[in-house]
């Protein structure tokens, strides 16, 4: 008999994505599977032909995308914060699907869905807390790089816990209405609500492979690895007939993608667009909102000029980066992982959130360079990508990267570990 599985995931396209995967291969293997996320992802639930429900407004989600707080590496968790709270009872209630109806149920939750884990202190059920990067599970012994300039390895390790001490208690003030929440409903308080409790008793899984993030001592014990769970939806092997036909004529282009909730990248893309010129390469500047390219874009020169570009609104990276030159990015897992896949040479570009630490990591495994978001200029990024663009090492280092990516499927081995525990509800029932 197949479980009753409800996935729930929270934030941006790269956040989305790998549950997206997650689900879909859960239901091929006869489950009967929930996946609920902001309604502006309904479609790809629905070409996947996932049963949805609705997590909050579209509007609610492009609000946050406009709000200049988000990318702030300082001010970007007070919004993330105010959605965990307006979505916390609609989190609740969707982790109450898994428990109705005959036989075992679990629950899939990214880390932000806080409803599913205060639900998880009330009733009887397996919850598998999703986390993405290796960042999101802070560590005294191994400490993640969170902002530019400020590496926590160089420092004692009681200056660490002071530090995270003093992190927890800003995160917990954002985060005040779940204690509040917890006191109404006859619970305890709790302490670290981000850096600990949003982690399931039952089971953690990081969505990487420990080649990128070893585990630490200091982690969770029911945290497992599961390798990068990549997917690009229906559409990842299928490259955009217009994306094709530029490709033909003008050859690799670098790639620049800031990724798919940032609408503030117009200086990144009119800074990309400038190196690509002053290098002869030809640019592809992805993203779904136009505004923010420069216009006109030479497309129509002569491609002997080795300077023409396009934008695409969306292009499946699994399609697109193996044909590329080079990939410029925020350094969202996401897109990382598939660089690392398409064993394509990478400049990232951090802004907030997990960014410093992935671009870190891609660095120290010989595949990328780094140009901080604030230091993103012409001759920066002229500069990086010249130091990427033909450097045998560092394509030897990619190449082995991309063994070592597709020799492992992230998704089929996470669905493992999430049928395992629905074993362990039925054992219960």
């Amino acid at each position: 008999m197949g479980l009753r599985i409800v996935l729930i995931a929270i934030g941006s396209g790269g956040d989305v994505n790998p549950v997206l995967g997650i689900a879909s291969r859960l239901r091929d293997r006869g489950h009967d599977v929930l996946f609920c996320t902001n309604p502006h992802f309904r479609r790809s639930a629905d070409e996947l032909g996932l049963a949805f429900e609705a997590i909050g407004a579209e509007q609610e989600y492009l609000d946050a995308t406009l709000d200049t707080r988000l990318w702030n590496p300082m001010r970007g968790l007070e919004v993330v914060a105010s959605g965990v709270v307006a979505t916390l009872e609609r989190t609740r209630d969707l982790a109450r699907e898994a428990l109705r109806g005959p036989g075992p149920g679990v629950v899939v939750s990214a880390a932000l869905g806080m409803g599913a884990r205060l639900e998880r202190d009330l009733s009887s059920f397996p919850l598998v807390t999703l986390q993405l990067a290796p960042s999101a599970l802070v560590s005294v012994d191994q400490p993640p790089r969170l902002l530019p300039g400020v590496d926590l390895r160089r420092v004692k390790k009681w200056f660490r816990r002071v530090t995270y001490a003093a992190t927890g208690a800003i995160t917990d003030w954002h985060l005040r209405a779940i204690n509040h929440r917890r006191r109404e409903l006859g619970l305890a308080r709790e302490r670290r609500l981000l850096l600990r409790w949003a982690n399931s008793p039952d089971r953690v899984l990081g969505l990487w492979p420990a080649w990128f993030g070893p585990v630490a001592p200091d982690w969770p014990a029911q945290l497992r690895l599961t390798g990068f769970a990549t997917f690009d939806g229906v559409r990842q092997a299928e490259m955009a007939p217009d994306v094709d036909a530029f490709i033909a004529r003008h050859g690799p282009p670098v790639v620049f993608a800031p990724g798919t909730a940032n609408r503030f990248a117009g200086g990144f893309f009119a800074a990309g667009l400038e190196a690509c010129a002053r290098l002869k390469r030809p640019a592809l500047m992805l993203t779904p909102f136009g505004e923010q390219v420069p216009q006109p874009l030479p497309g129509a020169r002569d491609s002997s000029n080795g300077d023409a570009a396009m934008h695409a609104r969306y292009v499946p990276l699994a399609a697109l980066l193996p044909r590329c030159a080079a990939l410029v990015h925020h350094g969202g897992i996401g897109t990382t992982a598939r660089g690392f896949g398409a064993g394509v040479p990478q400049v990232v570009c951090p802004m907030a959130f997990d960014q410093f630490d992935n671009a870190e990591r891609a660095m120290g495994l010989g595949a990328a360079r780094v140009v901080a978001w604030r230091e993103v200029t012409a001759q920066t990024l002229e500069s990086a990508l010249g130091a990427v663009l033909g450097n045998a090492h560092l394509r030897d280092a990619a190449n082995e990267l991309a063994h070592r990516v597709l020799a492992h499927d992230g998704i089929h081995a996470a669905a493992d570990e999430i049928e395992a525990m629905g074993g362990r509800a039925g054992l219960q029932a």
